[in-house]
């Protein structure tokens, strides 16, 4: 047969084969060690320990990735941030307590003793990027992306472990609201990186489909408090001359303790200024340190009544000490305040939520789903999304709020 007709029938054969196995879900399928699956059959395989039980486990930390891969297509892209992101952002949605990215690879990099006591964390999920490569096949490409993720107690003990490689011919996950945690869905303008993306989304979204749930958390610890984006998006730049002292920027890398002393520092030589407060307040409030977060908090509100970040700090630690009346009359003060963000209506509507007062919740998880829909952020999109979506299971007001966000959700999704 001549090489032309060859490379024809091949061609018509993968082309045939496209459709058919676009249309197949994957099976999630538990294995005693991880094999091959059948050509155009993709599986997630999973394994996990006797011992492993989801509602023993509390707090899970995303630790480090490696790219194990040989291959060197997309080698612009910081392969390992994206599939550490995306995980990340999908673990969210489930009922674990997770731990701010910086602040995990601040402490692996940075103690000696066990990563998840110094968390205050029960497991570390890591991962390895098998493949990721483009293969090119006459005039049809594969985009493979394949990985790896383990989970292990204090112990050190592997407790769950699962493989998947999503390929493009497979076709990627329909876009969803889970879309909106892995943050790849609009995270490049260049389209000839389009495909691997999707397929970052697609296996993220495989592969912790296959990590069982634990049971709901209560209401305050659905909260997501970091050092500098929700609820507080910046704070307040300390000029300094050496990133490595600076409170704010030691904050953001995760370095609570050192923020913290920083700050006291700041304040011992500025004690007529708000910065050293705020940080202090912010770093106390992640060290879980809610009273003397709220003391700092309170100093810097008596030097500045009007400072949003030491009013989202207080009304955060008064909501974690259960002090929900302070909770909401601080951020009710903060949209007083005028020019109210996202993060506003959804820490007033978390507050809401705890003191039982459903309709106001809703109509302000609403409010904080359009606002975020607007600064395109995404996560806050989902989480306001899905706490309406449980509300709506008994109460009306949150069916018809979550009905509308869920319409707008979708535009906002395909218009990427």
């Amino acid at each position: 047969m001549p090489l032309y007709n060859f490379k024809k029938m091949l061609l018509i054969f993968l082309l045939a084969s496209i459709p058919l196995s676009g249309c197949m879900t994957p099976t999630i399928k538990r294995v005693s060690e991880f094999n091959s699956p059948p050509p155009f059959f993709p599986e997630v395989q999973f394994s996990a320990l006797s011992k492993f039980k989801p509602d023993e486990i509390d707090c899970i930390a995303v630790g480090n990735f490696e790219d194990n891969s040989s291959q060197d297509d997309y080698s612009h892209l910081n392969k390992t941030k994206l599939v550490r992101a995306a995980v990340y952002g999908v673990l969210s949605a489930k009922n674990y307590r997770d731990i701010e990215l910086n602040r995990v690879s601040y402490m692996l990099s940075n103690t000696d003793n066990n990563v998840l006591e110094e968390l205050n964390c029960d497991a570390l999920l890591s991962g390895q990027i098998v493949t990721f490569e483009n293969s090119n096949f006459l005039a049809y490409s594969i985009t493979t992306v394949e990985v790896i993720l383990i989970l292990k107690n204090l112990e050190g003990e592997i407790l769950w472990q699962v493989k998947h490689a999503a390929n493009s011919h497979e076709g990627s996950l329909p876009l969803s609201p889970l879309s909106l945690l892995t943050g790849v869905f609009a995270a490049t303008a260049n389209s000839d990186d389009e495909v691997a993306f999707q397929m970052i989304d697609t296996v993220a979204r495989r592969t912790l489909a296959a990590l069982p749930d634990r049971k709901s958390q209560n209401t305050s610890d659905t909260l997501r408090v970091t050092a500098t984006s929700e609820p507080i998006k910046t704070l307040t730049k300390i000029t300094s001359t050496d990133d490595t002292i600076n409170p704010s920027y030691l904050l953001a890398r995760g370095a609570y303790e050192e923020a913290f002393k920083e700050a006291k520092l700041l304040i011992k030589k500025e004690p007529d200024g708000v910065s050293g407060y705020t940080v202090a307040a912010r770093a106390s409030l992640l060290l879980d340190k809610f009273d003397e977060a709220t003391n700092y908090a309170l100093e810097a509100l008596a030097l500045d009544s009007a400072n949003k970040d030491a009013l989202s700090t207080a009304g955060y630690s008064y909501l974690k000490s259960n002090k929900l009346v302070l909770a909401e009359g601080a951020f009710r003060k903060i949209i007083s305040l005028g020019n109210s963000e996202s993060t506003d209506f959804h820490s007033l509507a978390l507050v809401q939520l705890a003191r039982k007062n459903i309709e106001s919740a809703s109509d302000n998880f609403l409010i904080a789903g359009k606002l975020a829909i607007k600064e395109n952020e995404s996560q806050l999109v989902y989480s306001n999304l899905s706490i309406l979506q449980s509300l709506a299971l008994s109460n009306a007001s949150a069916k018809l709020a979550y009905e509308e966000l869920g319409s707008l959700t979708w535009q906002f999704l395909y218009q990427k």
